[in-house]
């Protein structure tokens, strides 16, 4: 009865601090140098704290990229703030702005970015599945916008290479990010100036997409 629930949230209690625990130690180290016995002492726990509530250390640090990733997905939906029947360029904009604030948001989500950081640099292969699953219906929305830009009768190489290009257009502010901005925009990335790069890539992008459209048209009309 009552011991047995202040068993379950005390447990859950050391779980989040492990969590807590782990995201600060992965984010801070890497996952080859971040030590179990270390991660358990930061949160208050026993040293087989670990392997008890998680199984390990691999599937703490899974663990650890799922809450951060969730985390992201909460602070910036993928639908972003915009009204179903908006055009096509601001629906556009909607999405590019919630993934360059993903992914320059090292205030709210400074650990995401350093674990990004160290797997970059030194990939486990752990988290593979997970990313996969994460960026999947951010991919399917983007295939949609711009299937709907290019036409219905759109070659599956002009689509996947139009996607690509959208997507690299917003990576390239990754890793920029920490030091205010791209070198070739030469003012810090605020919130309203992510709102006028979302802006301009979004007009950017539609006007290329109308300009293959033609090209494409043309192409099948001779």
């Amino acid at each position: 009865g009552e011991k047995t629930m202040v068993q379950r949230k005390d447990g859950l209690e050391t779980r989040t601090h492990l969590l807590e625990a782990g995201a600060d130690m992965f984010a801070e180290k890497g996952y080859g140098d971040a030590l179990v016995a270390e991660i358990c002492e930061r949160a208050g726990a026993n040293v087989a704290a670990v392997n008890y509530h998680f199984g390990g250390k691999e599937a703490l640090y899974v663990e650890v990229w799922r809450q951060q990733l969730d985390e992201a997905q909460n602070l910036y939906p993928l639908e972003g703030d915009v009204a179903p029947d908006a055009s096509l360029e601001e629906r556009l904009r909607a999405h590019i702005f919630v993934m360059l604030q993903r992914m320059t948001d090292r205030g709210r989500l400074g650990n995401l970015h350093r674990l990004f950081e160290h797997e970059r640099a030194n990939p486990t292969g752990l988290i593979d599945e997970l990313l996969r699953q994460l960026r999947e219906p951010g991919i399917q929305v983007l295939h949609g916008l711009v299937r709907e830009g290019l036409g219905e009768d759109v070659s599956e190489e002009t689509l996947q290479f139009t996607v690509f290009s959208i997507i690299n257009q917003c990576r390239g502010v990754i890793g920029s990010s920490r030091r205010g901005a791209p070198p070739f925009i030469k003012k810090p990335l605020t919130r309203p100036a992510i709102e006028r790069l979302a802006d301009h890539m979004a007009r950017f992008s539609v006007g290329g997409m109308e300009k293959i459209r033609q090209t494409s048209n043309r192409k099948t009309s001779q």
